[in-house]
Parts: C-alpha cells; sequence; structure tokens
C-alpha cells in the first residue's frame, strides 16, 4: 500500500499546489519532493533486500507523479483530454502492482504516529503504509478530483452549458469548491465504516442543484420561442453537465476507498 499511497500524495500534491502558484514546475518539483521525504519517512526508502526496490521506486513514484502534471499542462493545452486519464490509470495499476511487494514498517512516520497519543493514529503505527494511502486518498479528493471531472467533460464533448453564451449568467456557481467538500465528506464517511450515510450528500447536492437545473427551462423556453438570436442553453444541456460531472466526481471518492481497502 506504500507505493500506492505515495502515488496519490505525490499526484494531490501536484494539482494543489498548481492550484495555488499556477506554475507547473513549481507543482512537479513539490511533489517529487514530498513523495521522497515521505517515503523516507515511512521507511520505503530502504536498500536492503526487504526495501522492494528502495530508491528506486521512490524514483519511479515521483516520475510518475510529475508525469501527471505535465500530461494534465499539455493535456488541457492541446486539448487532449484522454492522456492525462490513460497516464492517471497505468500509474495506478502499476503502483497496485508494486504494492503487492512488502514494504518494511517502521520508520520515523511509524514512531511519531504512536507517539501521536491520538487513538486513530497510533492504530496505524505498525502499518504506515497505510497512513501515507489514507493520506494520498484524502489528498486526490482535493484539487485533484476536479481536475479528473475537468479532464473527463472534456474527452466527452460536456463543456459548460453557459459559457459560450454571449452574456449569459454562469449557473451551477460553486462547483470547485463544492465538488471537494463532497468527495472528503464520502471518504470520511466510508472510512468511518458509513457508506450509506454518503447517500445523504448525494441527496443534498441534487436538491441544492434543482432550484437552477429548473431556472434553466424558461429562458431557453422563450428564447427559443421567440426565434431572436441564438438560443439560450436548455435544461437539458445544464442538467447533462450536472450529471457528468457530479457522477466523476463521486466515482473519484468511491474508487479511492475501494482504494484504501486493498
Amino acid at each position: 500500500m506504500t507505493w500506492l499511497g505515495l502515488l496519490l500524495v505525490g499526484i494531490g500534491v501536484t494539482d494543489l499546489v498548481y492550484s495555488w502558484t499556477r506554475r507547473p514546475r513549481t507543482a512537479e518539483a513539490a511533489a517529487a519532493a514530498t513523495v521522497v521525504v515521505l517515503g523516507l519517512l515511512a521507511g520505503a526508502g530502504s536498500l536492503g533486500p526487504a526495501g522492494s526496490g528502495g530508491a528506486a521506486g521512490l524514483l519511479a513514484v515521483a516520475v510518475a507523479a510529475v508525469s501527471w502534471g505535465e500530461s494534465v499542462t499539455h493535456g488541457f493545452g492541446a486539448r487532449r483530454y484522454g492522456r492525462p486519464l490513460l497516464v492517471l490509470a497505468v500509474a495506478v495499476v502499476a503502483a497496485l502492482l508494486a504494492s503487492a511487494a512488502p514494504v518494511p514498517a517502521g520508520g520515523v512516520l511509524a514512531d511519531w504516529l504512536e507517539a501521536s497519543g491520538l487513538p486513530v493514529l497510533s492504530g496505524l503505527a505498525g502499518d504506515p503504509g497505510r497512513a501515507v494511502l489514507v493520506a494520498g486518498a484524502l489528498l486526490v479528493q482535493l484539487s485533484t478530483g476536479n481536475v479528473v471531472v475537468r479532464l473527463v467533460l472534456g474527452a466527452t464533448g460536456t463543456t459548460h452549458p453557459l459559457r459560450s453564451t454571449a452574456g449569459a449568467a454562469p449557473a451551477l456557481k460553486g462547483g470547485r469548491l463544492l465538488g471537494p467538500m463532497e468527495r472528503v465528506f464520502i471518504l470520511g464517511l466510508g472510512l468511518a465504516g458509513e457508506v450509506t450515510a454518503a447517500s445523504v450528500v448525494i441527496a443534498a447536492k441534487g436538491l441544492l442543484r434543482f432550484p437552477e437545473l429548473q431556472a434553466a427551462r424558461d429562458p431557453a423556453t422563450r428564447a427559443r420561442g421567440a426565434g431572436a438570436g441564438p438560443p439560450e442553453p436548455g435544461i437539458h444541456e445544464v442538467t447533462e453537465y450536472f450529471l457528468v460531472g457530479s457522477f466523476v466526481s463521486w466515482t473519484v471518492s468511491l474508487v479511492s476507498l475501494a482504494l484504501t481497502a486493498t
């Protein structure tokens, strides 16, 4: 689980730092450094026979995190949205296969977890790799989840229905903030063993967005009926955008939850 956790941490840090700085090289360097430092603290950098690759493994994970950042930068720039998704899938599968090999428990991270005094953290002292995996899963729910949603929307051609309409007010506000919040909430409920309670989040989001979806009907109907100028996007376009984005966002949190159970 250590290698998968380090990969998720690297990917999450890449997107989070980029969302703050808007500098891809800075984000990739921060991710690579985080992977190496955290890996050493978790005991994954051992060069011994039980180290499962040791320094080579850390280097491979750091390169994978940088590759993700580069693929996202060029993917959005060239509108080739499928490539970053392919890079992500290959990296996760490779990390899953590598995580099958044992990584020696211990290191500074294990000592810190044991000395924390918190039952939740102390229980992970004997398996620091799981602590890294949970941290990585949580990080991915933030900016990375938004990036994945945008990539899938771009790959499927499901663009923002009001973004290309001149003078139209933006719809479905707050998605970039609500998305991470709901994903963290769903993952947290899942880790706490309350997977069923996550349905409350899904239902709440539907109720929250329903007035905005309903409001898209009348302006579109009037514009089409008047026959003057291009018709404004109607409820079908807005609903498609909402459903695709929401299902991808929920999938990110649910897949992350499944990975933490490996």
